[in-house]
């Protein structure tokens, strides 16, 4: 058996179903899903696939489930708690990596008036963790998760991650030296389907204002600017849509007349954005990438690496029709671009059922080299 958690019925689809063989068995799958807004609409949408409320799952059915394998992709609170739960039921938790991670992502604190239920059942979950005070300085007050590394209960007992600098990553920010088993995972953005457009910048959207990293005022007057940049260096503008992108947002382009792809990927040699993990796989295409900073958001290296430039939205007309790559620079960001986010995915697993196949050959070779420890 086979136990998916997640926040979001679209995050479930695009993590975890997105990596499933077709032949799949539902009669295999359950899935928890922790937002109750979510839960009617997956029901409806999978009838044929066991479905809990994390409320439920946590007060009455985990019971039901032992020694089976649960998979998780993230470090958020309700994914501490649910690993602390898998294993005092003595399940495997298996993490995947889903895409760019950041050591604090700040919060505007009118988030958490406005999602008023949501904070309430995220404190709660602190609660059962038992370590309220630690996790409220961690995810609110940006201290370092070491705070929380003593406990093994928090951490997955094996974690599929992008690559070596990922796994550095894990282990000095997320994981430090409580995971003992890695294994590399092909990047799931690498099946995003491209659309070669002309003539025009690409922006990346990513949910900055859906999750409250950012004021709505301050997204949209930076937009703006860039619109007006772009327009100005006579090139069209397009937007790279993203799965969670509000309805506001959708209007605020449209009414532009700006059109935004959502289920393709546009490619035209130009891509302009701020931290979003899908700017890479532009790289790996071969465009240029503009990186425009935001005020308390922090630039990840690998993309101050990967960019052709970090500018102001004013300072793009300048630079946007001015700065070339030779196919000798284009190979070298596509090489770098995959050592990071590891689209061609080589020496890797890509599927739930490559994964599990990993995961119970380590529990072989780890009990087999337990046995040999005990002869001696």
């Amino acid at each position: 058996m086979i136990i998916l958690f997640e926040i979001d019925k679209i995050n479930v689809e695009r993590y975890y179903f997105n990596r499933l063989n077709e032949n799949f068995q539902t009669n295999e799958i359950v899935v928890v899903l922790e937002d109750p807004k979510e839960f009617l609409d997956f029901k409806i949408t999978y009838p044929e696939i066991t479905i809990y409320l994390f409320k439920d799952w946590l007060s009455k059915y985990c019971k039901n489930y032992h020694n089976e394998y649960v998979i998780i992709n993230g470090n958020r609170i309700p994914d501490l708690l649910m690993t602390k739960i898998s294993k005092d039921n003595h399940c495997k938790v298996i993490y995947i990596q889903h895409g760019l991670y950041v050591r604090f992502m700040k919060r505007e604190y009118k988030l958490f008036v406005r999602k008023i239920k949501k904070a309430i059942r995220y404190f709660n979950y602190a609660f059962k963790v038992n370590n309220v005070r630690n996790l409220f300085k961690i995810h609110v007050l940006g201290y370092s998760r070491k705070i929380v590394a003593i406990n093994c209960n928090y951490y997955p007992d094996h974690a599929f991650v992008y690559s070596n600098y990922w796994k550095q990553w894990h282990k000095e920010n997320y994981f430090f030296d409580m995971v003992p088993t890695y294994s590399f995972l092909k990047n799931n953005d690498a099946d995003i389907k491209i659309k070669k457009v002309c003539n025009s910048a690409i922006y990346c959207y990513q949910t900055l204002v859906e999750d409250g990293r950012i004021e709505v005022i301050y997204f949209r007057r930076i937009m703006n600017e860039i619109i007006k940049s772009v327009k100005a260096a006579g090139l069209n503008f397009i937007i790279k849509g993203h799965p969670r992108m509000s309805k506001s947002s959708k209007d605020f382009f449209k009414d532009k007349g700006i059109t935004i792809y959502n289920n393709l990927m546009p490619v035209g040699g130009i891509v302009i954005g701020h931290y979003s993990s899908l700017l890479v796989r532009w790289v790996y295409e071969g465009d240029k990438l503009f990186i425009i900073p935001l005020k308390g958001h922090t630039i990840p290296d690998y993309l101050e690496d990967l960019s052709t430039a970090i500018c102001s939205p004013s300072e793009l007309v300048g630079v946007l029709n001015n700065s070339d790559l030779n196919n000798e620079q284009k190979r070298k960001l596509k090489e770098r671009s995959n050592y990071y986010f590891n689209f061609s995915g080589k020496k890797s697993f890509n599927s739930i059922n490559d994964i599990l196949k990993t995961v119970k050959l380590c529990q072989v070779i780890n009990f087999l080299l337990f046995l040999s420890y005990l002869k001696n």
